[in-house]
């Protein structure tokens, strides 16, 4: 299975909660890394859960990207998406579950 099928798995049964993950590089090989999101209010945004970052940090070879999931609407970020994109200095990957659309974000850098 692809990781954007891992992620969009995720997604659904997290749903109405925004899933989010990683998407990580293990040898040669990219996979979806689930995360849980402990955000107080789940439904609306997310925050990956530290332990879960180190995991994945541990036991991969690379952190390549950002994924979440907006249960409703449109995989467009938003302006917080974007300000947490350019800080992680990740791409990001948006899902929508209802639709299984995809979007994202680039960091934005300063030149």
């Amino acid at each position: 299975m692809s990781w954007k099928a891992e992620a969009l798995k995720h997604a659904c049964v997290e749903a109405p909660k925004e899933a989010c993950g990683l998407l990580v590089r293990k040898g040669r090989k990219r996979q979806y890394w689930p995360c849980r999101n402990i955000a107080p209010s789940p439904t609306e945004t997310f925050i990956i859960e530290p332990e879960d970052w180190a995991a994945a940090e541990d036991s991969t070879d690379e952190i390549l990207a950002v994924v979440h999931s907006h249960p409703t609407g449109v995989p467009e970020p938003s302006g917080a998406d974007q300000e947490s994109c350019n800080l992680s200095e990740l791409p990001w990957h948006i899902v929508v579950p209802e639709t299984a659309t995809w979007g994202g974000c680039l960091p934005l850098k300063c030149e």
